[in-house]
């Protein structure tokens, strides 16, 4: 779901306005009947649409880069309150309504007079000062921005602005017009490359503003070799690197995406150059986050095989590596459940002993043997690398990736067997006389614990095949 700003007064029936514009994604769900409670409302995470209920918080919202930055889609009233009773006056407004004929003046008459009158003049098109500001003074895509009204004269005056402008007329709708609101939105809320964006952001912020606090949060030194790569990781070098991977994905989304997502995962991988996962053989979900992106790293920089990721491929590794970098608790955060809905809704119950480890391992293996290359190689990952070291033709490398989880916590391993025989079941075997068998007694834990939420999510991606 994406993020929205939807800057609106309410200026007659609060339920009736935020109704006719989010019932498609609200559906049968009770609408508070204050502005301020609507407020709330609509910002929860299922909803994910943060409100403005004047022209100024408006405009002071979006000249926030910290608030801006938190937002996917505009949606704009055109006749806003410019204040709310009570607020006071700042000179940055007042310099805006000097341009709808404010004339300040030391007559006290004089000047009220001619405030009031400013105030009019920008109540009836703030939505278009709004958008000017948005599209050429902040460099807000235009296209992410949505006219919302029910005034129809200020609608045409807005639309007879633009022309006289010889500007690109803006998407304008009638809050009456649901079906057209309703398609809007849909669209937008559900766009792939939007929803990755916003998670990476708030992860990273998330994270960043938890180090900041707990740097002993910083898992990733437990990686690096002491007197290899020596080197104290600062919160600060773990904040500028997280603050460089959210702003890597940018607002206006690209024709060409898959140069940005292999500029996000080389720069998401780089510091795996100098980690060595073998440090972690104790913790077995470390080790595995340290092998993925180890070969995430090393791919990336040295073949094409992730060359064409999906959205979703780019949030597994970007979790992954969150994971492995940091110590989080064992709940999964709000973002990471962000991220996971680009995974659909088709998420099959975790049952261990389904999981094909048998047939996926036997896969590779077979492989390995007909290319001729060490066979005795036990470690799924290490044959998966060593397929890719030898540019071995296989489609297959980044569903690879996901099977790699599996196959390290429930790793495998060999044994030798004088009889020949081949056991059956949940074991694989190959021209050798032995049998590999997996180790499956990791438990996931609790429910509402990340790694069981993950499991379950990425299992369709991991396994497509069998």
């Amino acid at each position: 779901m994406s993020q929205f700003l939807w800057i609106e007064d309410f200026e007659n029936n609060s339920i009736a306005a935020t109704e006719n514009v989010f019932k498609s994604i609200l559906h049968d769900a009770k609408i508070p009947d204050t502005k301020e409670k609507i407020k709330a409302f609509l910002k929860e995470p299922k909803y994910r649409v943060l409100t403005e209920l004047t022209f100024w918080d408006g405009w002071q919202f979006i000249h926030d880069p910290q608030q801006l930055l938190q937002v996917d889609y505009v949606l704009l009233d055109i006749d806003l309150n410019v204040l709310d009773d009570g607020d006071e006056e700042e000179q940055e407004l007042l310099d805006i309504l000097t341009r709808y004929e404010y004339q300040p003046s030391e007559n006290k008459e004089q000047d009220t007079q001619s405030y009031i009158t400013a105030t009019q003049n920008l109540k009836k098109v703030a939505g278009y000062q709004l958008y000017v500001a948005l599209v050429m003074e902040l460099g807000f895509p235009k296209e992410h921005i949505l006219f919302c009204s029910n005034h129809g004269e200020e609608m045409r005056k807005i639309q007879a602005a633009f022309i006289t402008a010889k500007m690109e007329l803006p998407k304008i709708r009638s809050k009456k017009d649901k079906a057209d609101l309703a398609a809007w939105l849909i669209e937008k809320r559900e766009n792939k490359y939007m929803v990755l964006r916003r998670g990476i952001i708030e992860g990273c912020q998330k994270i960043s503003a938890l180090i900041a606090e707990y740097p002993e949060l910083i898992q990733f030194r437990k990686f690096i070799k002491r007197g290899i790569a020596a080197r104290d990781i600062t919160p600060k070098d773990m904040q500028g690197y997280l603050e460089t991977l959210q702003n890597l994905l940018p607002l206006r989304e690209p024709q060409d995406k898959q140069q940005f997502y292999k500029l996000f995962l080389r720069t998401l991988t780089h510091e795996w150059d100098s980690a060595d996962p073998k440090l972690q053989k104790n913790d077995s979900v470390n080790f595995t986050f340290g092998w993925i992106l180890k070969n995430a790293r090393n791919w990336s920089t040295h073949t094409t095989v992730l060359d064409n990721l999906k959205p979703e491929e780019v949030a597994f590794l970007f979790m992954v590596a969150m994971r492995a970098m940091f110590e989080l608790e064992p709940t999964s955060q709000p973002y990471e459940d962000y991220l996971l809905t680009l995974f659909g809704k088709d998420i099959p119950e975790l049952d261990i002993r389904k999981i094909p480890l048998a047939k996926t391992y036997s896969q590779i293996k077979e492989i390995m043997m007909r290319e001729k290359l060490v066979d005795d190689i036990v470690d799924f990952q290490a044959m998966l690398n060593k397929m890719v070291n030898k540019n071995i033709d296989y489609n297959h490398y980044v569903t690879g990736l996901f099977q790699m989880f599996w196959h390290g916590i429930f790793p495998a391993s060999y044994k030798q067997l004088n009889s020949g025989i081949y056991p059956t079941g949940n074991k694989a075997h190959s021209e050798i006389k032995g049998v590999y068998t997996f180790d499956n007694s990791y438990d996931f834990g609790n429910k509402k614990d990340f790694l069981y939420k993950f499991a379950r999510c990425i299992y369709n991606k991991s396994f497509p095949f069998v």
